[in-house]
């Protein structure tokens, strides 16, 4: 199967192509040379048809983890895998605006935290306590925290 969308590559008789358009209504894609620029209008069936026309394996529109399988989705992941960066995320919007939730007019209980205050604080203080706030915890919960793999 050919991904005929704009931006996918496909060799034909062993040059790269870029699909600058496609026009299935019509039957119709407008390719682009990778090495020189030159434009082809080609017909879907002639692609579909030809014996040295394929995708290319360097690259393609869709994104390469779900290259002929499924697109990956939220529901692949485990609660716990999708905790995470809820929480990193909750600890980033709590430095930026001084609110877990990022947004000040929907506070939390006991937010904003006299150390994240946005009116009292600049954004390089809250950093520095997050900065604190985050080694003060027990070490196997800040490090999945911190650490990005």
């Amino acid at each position: 199967m050919l991904d005929l969308s704009p931006g996918a590559v496909v060799v034909l008789d062993g040059a790269e192509w870029v699909v600058e358009r496609c026009e299935p209504q019509f039957g119709r894609v407008i390719l682009v040379a990778a090495i020189d620029g030159q434009r082809m209008h080609a017909n879907v069936g002639f692609l579909a048809h030809h014996h040295d026309c394929h995708q290319s394996s360097r690259t393609t529109a869709s994104r390469a983890a779900a290259r002929g399988r499924q697109e990956p989705s939220e529901a692949d992941l485990t609660a716990q895998q999708r905790q995470l960066p809820a929480l990193r995320v909750a600890h980033l919007l709590e430095v930026e605006t001084g609110f877990r939730n990022g947004d000040p007019l929907r506070p939390g209980p006991d937010e904003p935290q006299p150390c994240y205050d946005p009116a009292t604080t600049t954004l390089t203080q809250r950093r520095h306590a997050k900065v604190a706030e985050l080694a003060r915890l027990d070490g196997e919960q800040g490090r999945l925290l911190v650490d990005v793999k």
